[in-house]
């Protein structure tokens, strides 16, 4: 049976989890400011999986913060976190987002 993932939008009890993800996945995290930037989660059962998050500078916005937990990759939950980015994306008029990596 294939299982169904859910999108959340993470809540501020979700902060402590989302640290230890992008940590495990060697991603900054001494920046992350829930008022800054807009969080979406997915879990399995009570474990946080994945994690996406944009931070909106005027009609601009900046992808940050992707990471899916090791023992769930290849089953699509990134694109379902990117999905969900893009839709807010559109649904709030922003004219362009950008990405940032430290290691391309």
């Amino acid at each position: 049976m294939e299982t169904t993932y859910q999108v959340l939008k993470a809540l501020p009890r979700d902060i402590a989890d989302i640290i230890d993800l992008l940590k495990k996945n060697n991603l900054p995290t001494e920046d992350i400011s829930p008022g800054q930037q807009v969080f979406w989660i997915v879990k399995d059962a009570d474990k946080l999986i994945g994690v996406i998050s944009l931070e909106r500078y005027g009609e601009f916005g900046l992808l940050r913060s992707m990471a899916t937990d090791y023992a769930h990759r290849n089953k699509g939950i990134a694109g379902l976190l990117l999905s969900e980015l893009f839709a807010y994306v559109k649904k709030e008029k922003l004219k362009e987002i950008f990405l940032l990596t430290e290691t391309a």
